[in-house]
């Protein structure tokens, strides 16, 4: 497959610091864990990195496993590094009050937060190899894979575009996302995953702000935004081991009302509820129970599930089950299964000819 590239261009207008055009030391890590090895140039042997190595344009950073760095640039921004990452250093300029930044990396995944520079022409660019995207914003995500980049916009906006025949253009807003693979549009940007955001909430402990100065927000409330960090990283979890367990639990309720139909030719009521498949609330031919006794019909949030009998807009009936999820103000998390009563009746009637 051919190489292309990707490009992402920080335009940001206000506060860099004054420097000659000259090759000053352009990135230093400002932290550092387990392994992680630099070289100022191609041709030189991998070296042990420690906290405050100074890079300069050409040089090349990697992390190894379990390995994670943060590679800041003055007061212009800071870039981590997770484990497996390496980039190079291609480009870093400083004239008057302009600064470009040009990193081109290789594998692995970054997060960047850049500052505010002061003229139209600094610019804070990230290659990669399947496509071209102007940023204008300050906070987002470049991770790649065998032969695709997923880039995550989580503060400003991102202009993506792909590379090859047709390449295609995206405007990624705020807590957005696309992929990219070369010779293809990038997708159709969706909502930022969460578990992207968890990640961004827990390098975010670890930028040394000082470094880059105040980026609007994200140093302002900073003991609630970590409490909010800490609330969301905990969230998610519970809701991925959730949403497992509900679906599990769906087709395990869904089988009991199936069996339950089949044996009788009746589903519960709306008041017999999914007790019934417990306890025989008066159905001839009832033969259950059809789930284990002591089955308490509780989702994994600890409440009970919903059980009602719908119709579609054609007039055909059904049963739905639902769990509200976690946040039952939040209609996203709602969880349903719709059991349609034709095909049960199909179910039956094949069941009666064996």
């Amino acid at each position: 497959m051919k190489k292309a590239i990707i490009i992402l261009t920080v335009f940001l207008f206000t506060g860099i610091l004054n420097a000659a055009e000259t090759r000053l030391p352009a990135g230093e890590l400002s932290k550092l864990k387990g392994k992680v090895q630099f070289r100022t140039t191609p041709k030189e042997e991998w070296q042990p990195a420690t906290i405050s190595t100074k890079l300069q344009e050409g040089s090349q950073l990697r992390t190894e496993e379990n390995s994670e760095a943060i590679l800041t640039f003055g007061q212009e921004g800071a870039t981590t590094l997770n484990e497996k990452t390496s980039l190079e250093i291609k480009e870093y300029q400083q004239k008057e009050e302009t600064t470009k930044i040009c990193l081109d990396v290789k594998k692995g995944k970054i997060w960047s937060v850049v500052g505010k520079l002061k003229t139209t022409e600094s610019r804070f660019k990230v290659e990669t190899f399947t496509a071209i995207a102007g940023v204008r914003g300050t906070i987002f995500m470049v991770a790649l894979k065998e032969n695709s980049t997923r880039i995550a916009v989580l503060k400003g906006e991102v202009g993506v575009r792909g590379r090859g025949e047709e390449p295609g253009y995206i405007l990624l807003k705020e807590k957005m996302a696309t992929t990219v693979v070369f010779n293809k549009k990038p997708t159709p940007p969706k909502l930022l995953e969460l578990r992207e955001a968890a990640e961004w909430e827990r390098w975010k402990s670890s930028i040394p702000f000082s470094y880059i100065g105040p980026i609007g927000s994200i140093t302002d409330g900073h003991a609630e935004m970590a409490k909010k960090a800490s609330k969301l990283v905990r969230e998610s979890g519970l809701k991925r081991r959730g949403i497992r367990k509900t679906e599990e639990n769906f087709r395990v309720l869904k089988g009991a009302l199936i069996q339950l139909y089949l044996d009788t030719g009746h589903y519960p009521s709306r008041k017999q509820g999914l007790q019934a498949l417990l306890l025989n609330p008066g159905i001839p031919d009832w033969k259950g129970p059809y789930l284990t006794p002591g089955s308490n019909l509780l989702d994994p949030y600890g409440r009970p599930y919903q059980y009602r009998i719908k119709k579609t807009p054609g007039g055909n009936l059904y049963l739905e089950l639902k769990s509200s999820g976690l946040d039952r103000a939040d209609p996203n998390d709602d969880h349903v299964e719709n059991i349609f009563l034709r095909e049960l009746l199909k179910e039956r009637n094949e069941k009666l000819s064996d």
